[in-house]
């Protein structure tokens, strides 16, 4: 059970990417040091999901930019972009709940569960939003890769480097008693009056310039974390700095200062630390996992996000009950055990960010708040007759996973976990078969969807490695590829074939599997034709392949690094940017219903005149991953930031 009257004085909030966390909090802390307060250790928690697989290495570099980015039309274009990437919670005085994603700003209205999303085209200078901040008067703070943006309930007003700022990266905002505000940045911290910025660096006291959170108590004393030295607290009447650095590492994370005005402390690769006023003292062993945020209520009761640890999720919301720490999970309601976002508002209503939206507890329950795509990053997408499917599979380093969503027209489905979703929710793989039922590899395993059942087909015990591809045959049979083997599928018996190190497979009319071989093995491409398999290294011109397919006569076409290439059956043919193909590679291949073929780059979507390559529009910051055509020949986009709805 929740413990009662979970009341905060006010919202905390998260950090940027990765293993960076930023939070701030408001505590009563009168000075940089005060007598010690009592506090009984915590028990150690439980322990962390297992690991779970290793992620690729990605071949690709990042996106080139292009002239012109998806077009402004709505009649050609639709993005859905994903509200449920948070890094930070916030509650207003109207008891609405704003969140910091990347992509932008969101205002939820808990009342109506409707939302306002506020992004570039609104006055934002950058997506990637690291923090939000809302005052006692409702002013709106927002701590951006572009500087800090307040907005004031109609506009955005963005300060930078320009007006005074240490850096234009901003990870943390909080908010003096006497209404100014102070800002943590990667060049150092800042101070607003109202009028001006004032900046402070290493020259001025500060331990290091790296600023990943900051807090500030009623009287003014000012605690910050930093990047590699410590914790440096600052009391503006004295002008006087005094640096904390006593602990096994010097990455000072999330910090928060708690009603009784001690400030608590995430050590990066260790543990929760409380100040008694004269050491820090482990008051939450985290075993291995990242704290993204801590909150209090106003009884005191601390909040601790988990977010993962080296290749595995979070263990959910952790709270002290006395000296035991117990935890909310998925098993109560919470969206997902990796939380990166705790905030708790004076009414009692707490808020979670996760990794598949947000989870809101009031009134004795759990529900959540979720729009658009389940993850910002899509891995994988097909589409049917009736929905289109998305796959989640990530691969960020401290936490793997995220399921698959349904998408009529209208309204998001989710599946994430058994027994609703059998298989790991790590998908990388969704592929529709002749007779209509949905397949898809998720980690090790494969399942099959026939239109109202998810059952498993494979599992991880028969499986060598993750799957990357799923094709099929005329005869019915299944090919799997994993890292480590290939796999066929048949009347249920697995036949495996072990030793191909796969980054792409198709099948064709003829029944032919083509896989292409990663670099680590000498890269090139594989002929199965039912009895021999046959290698070509020397004379195919790509050195990587991750996408390939084959036309109605047999000619295999095969995408990757440099370009695009085609074999008759006798000759190679390859194109590059003197046809028309833009850099970074291609990452899918796909034919439209009139047999047009399509291709994607990392940056660009083309498609095939017969000669040469169209550039048909660029996706701009945003890098494609995959594309599927639905039956009206419209295509569906798997992206960094969503999901793209495109009619040619």
């Amino acid at each position: 059970m929740l413990p009662r009257n979970s009341l905060s004085r006010r919202a905390n909030r998260h950090k940027p990417v990765w293993f960076f966390a930023v939070v701030v909090l408001v505590g009563f802390l009168p000075a940089c040091s005060r007598e010690p307060l009592p506090f009984t250790p915590a028990a150690t928690p439980a322990s962390p999901l297992p690991p779970g697989p290793p992620a690729p290495t990605g071949i690709f570099p990042s996106p080139v930019p292009l002239p012109t980015a998806w077009p402004d039309d709505p009649a050609r274009w639709q993005t859905y972009p994903s509200l449920n990437d948070v890094r930070g919670l916030a509650f207003a005085p109207d008891g609405a709940l704003w969140a910091a994603i990347i992509g932008g700003v969101v205002r939820w209205d808990l009342a109506s569960d409707t939302f306002t999303h506020y992004d570039i085209a609104d006055g934002l200078p950058s997506e990637l939003v690291n923090r939000v901040l809302v005052t006692d008067n409702g002013e709106v703070w927002a701590a951006l890769s572009g500087g800090v943006s307040r907005f004031n309930g109609a506009a955005w007003t963005t300060y930078t480097r320009a007006d005074g700022l240490p850096a234009d990266m901003v990870y943390a905002l909080a908010a003096a008693p006497d209404g100014t505000i102070w800002a943590g940045t990667e060049g150092g911290l800042a101070h607003y009056d109202g009028a001006t910025w004032t900046s402070y660096t290493t020259t001025d006291g500060l331990p290091d310039a790296l600023a990943w959170s900051v807090g500030v108590d009623t009287q003014g004393v000012v605690w910050a974390s930093t990047h590699d030295g410590g914790v440096a607290c600052y009391d503006p009447q004295r002008d006087a700095w005094t640096t904390h650095n006593t602990f096994p590492y010097p990455n000072a994370r999330v910090l928060a200062v708690a009603p009784d005005g001690i400030p608590w402390l995430h050590i990066g690769y260790d543990n929760v630390y409380r100040f008694d006023g004269e050491a820090w003292n482990v008051a939450y062993e985290t075993n291995g996992q990242w704290v993204c945020d801590i909150a209090f209520a106003a009884d005191g009761t601390p909040w601790v996000a988990t977010c993962g640890g080296t290749h595995a999720g979070g263990v959910g919301l952790a709270y002290a009950e006395g000296d035991i720490w117990r935890y909310v999970t998925t098993a109560d309601g919470l969206p997902d055990n990796t939380v990166t976002a705790v905030a708790i508002s004076p009414a009692g209503v707490i808020a979670a960010g996760t990794a598949q939206g947000i989870g809101v507890y009031r009134n004795g329950r759990w529900r959540t708040l979720r729009r658009g795509p389940t993850l910002r990053v899509i891995t994988t997408v097909a589409a049917g007759p009736d929905a289109v499917w998305f796959g989640f599979g990530n691969n960020d380093f401290h936490a793997a996973g995220g399921g698959v969503a349904r998408f009529d027209g209208v309204n998001w489905q989710y599946l994430t976990y058994p027994p609703n979703f059998p298989v790991s929710v790590n998908v990388r793989v969704l592929a529709f078969a002749p007779d209509g039922t949905l397949w898809t590899g998720g980690g090790c395993g494969v399942a099959r969807f026939d239109g109202s059942t998810w059952t498993p087909v494979v599992t991880c015990d028969a499986l060598s490695g993750d799957v990357l591809a799923i094709a099929f045959d005329s005869q019915d049979a299944v090919w799997i590829a994993t890292y480590f083997a290939l796999y066929r599928l048949a009347d249920g018996e697995l036949t495996s074939y072990p030793g191909w190190t796969a980054t792409a497979m198709t099948v064709g009319p003829d029944d032919a599997v083509w896989v292409g071989l990663s670099p680590i093995v000498g890269g090139g491409l594989v002929h199965f034709d039912g009895a021999t398999w046959t290698t070509d290294t020397e004379k195919f011109p790509l050195d990587y392949v991750a996408a390939l397919v084959v036309d109605e006569d047999g000619t295999l076409w095969a995408g990757g690094a440099p370009g695009i290439a085609r074999f008759d059956g006798a000759v190679w043919t390859q194109y590059t940017e003197a046809d028309g193909l833009s850099l970074g590679g291609t990452v899918a291949l796909a034919f439209a219903p009139d047999d047009v073929l399509w291709a994607a780059t990392p940056s660009a979507l083309l498609h095939f005149d017969g000669a040469v390559w169209r550039l048909d529009a660029a996706s701009g910051n945003a890098t494609i991953h995959a594309f599927s055509f639905a039956p009206d020949g419209s295509l569906w986009l798997a992206t960094s930031k969503g999901a793209v709805h495109f009619r040619p």
